[in-house]
């Protein structure tokens, strides 16, 4: 199974990191080193050899939900733009933008 490896201090085409513009001292940036760190230890079933296209990183996805709900989030569409649209959501999701359909079962 090939996944998408996330990188969120690269540099984008429009010369723009993930994680610039984002205060230091912002909640999302500590998720992110909270679920790297731990997440190892959940110990989450991944699913592979599943045909249809490549899913997206469970890291990722767990990261996403978990800021959401943190910042009152709870309607899937909503989330699902703002990984799209907003930076920070961006920077969590390590910039995969999942359509709703997706998010549900998580």
């Amino acid at each position: 199974m090939v996944k998408k490896v996330i990188d969120n201090v690269q540099t984008r085409f429009v010369y723009t990191r993930l994680d610039e513009g984002i205060p230091e001292e912002d909640c999302s940036r500590f998720l992110v080193q909270f679920v790297d760190m731990f997440y190892p230890v959940l110990d989450f079933d991944e699913p592979e050899g599943l045909p249809g296209c490549h899913s997206y990183p469970p890291r990722e996805m767990f990261k996403l939900v978990i800021y959401g709900f943190y910042r009152g989030v709870t309607s899937i569409e909503m989330l699902s733009e703002m990984a799209e649209f907003h930076q920070i959501y961006r920077y969590v999701s390590g910039d995969i933008k999942p359509p709703s359909r997706t998010i549900k079962p998580y």
